[in-house]
């Protein structure tokens, strides 16, 4: 795969320094739904690597420093876990549901920002199981939508983007290893999601920049969407981890209303934590 060297010039500067002022669209709103590098391609982790150095392309082997809810994922386990292979796909999702979210507010660095994010804090330390496991275009399917925003393409391209990541993933969901029950897993991963972006709300009490709260509202982004499905099933088995969900999915919205940060708290921190561990624990057997 050829690809311009100018995309990841211009994302690694605002991957390390990037800013961005939080005015934009509400959640609510958001959409749900060429490189010459000498005479050879690279691949995404080589890419990334030769631009800005084997400590910025491993980056995802600890997640950012294990603060908030964008813990690590265990390489030594994850081509054998389904829970933990499939949390790494939703935490690359989440990443592009924050960065379409914020492109769509007008937060075009910010958005880029976050698809680079997803790219390179799980994408790349996961690679080489990715091929082994036969998952040949979500590599490039990721590092498209992070060109596209890069060069400030129209949102209705980048949107088209995002669905195609999202669908490489759903690809390489199908190729992984696979649980026991869809059904239990699907609910499984809901507690995780509410609990990761419940971490987050910790960390960014202590930081006012843009891009932790954006991470933030990626997961729960995706744990709104992802949490349809399972609350229908809950709702005829298990009516009290449905009402722990809801709850907790309740304060994520007050918590993350939209693109641009509350100027106030809006959920007690406590309050939020507490929900999202009874969210979490309610349907921690389903793993």
């Amino acid at each position: 795969m050829r690809r311009r060297t100018k995309i990841w010039l211009g994302v690694g500067a605002f991957v390390l320094t990037g800013h961005a002022a939080a005015d934009a669209a509400e959640w609510s709103r958001t959409p749900a739904r060429d490189f010459n590098v000498g005479d050879h391609a690279m691949s995404a982790g080589d890419q990334l690597r030769t631009t800005f150095g084997n400590s910025f392309a491993q980056a995802g082997e600890a997640g950012e420093g294990g603060e908030g809810g964008e813990g690590g994922i265990n390489l030594e386990t994850v081509g054998n876990d389904a829970a933990e292979y499939a949390i790494a796909l939703q935490v690359i999702v989440a990443h592009y549901d924050a960065g379409l979210a914020a492109y769509a507010g007008g937060e075009t660095e910010a958005g880029a920002q976050m698809f680079a994010h997803g790219l390179s804090e799980i994408y790349i330390s996961m690679e080489d199981l990715f091929k082994k496991l036969g998952v040949t275009t979500l590599g490039e399917k990721l590092e498209a939508a992070v060109g596209a925003a890069a060069e400030g393409k129209p949102l209705a391209e980048i949107t088209k983007h995002v669905e195609d990541v999202r669908q490489a993933l759903r690809e390489a969901a199908r190729r992984g290893p696979q649980p026991t029950s869809q059904d239990n897993m699907q609910a499984y991963l809901v507690g995780e999601l509410i609990e990761r972006a419940a971490a987050q709300y910790t960390t960014i009490q202590k930081d006012d920049t843009l891009e932790p709260y954006l991470d933030g509202l990626g997961f729960a982004i995706a744990a709104r969407r992802e949490a349809a499905p399972v609350l229908k099933a809950l709702q005829q088995t298990n009516k009290p981890a449905a009402a722990a969900i809801e709850k907790a999915l309740g304060l994520l919205e007050r918590a993350y209303p939209g693109i641009k940060r509350p100027e106030k708290t809006a959920v007690a921190e406590s309050e939020l934590l507490v929900a999202a561990s009874r969210a979490r624990l309610a349907v921690a057997a389903y793993r």
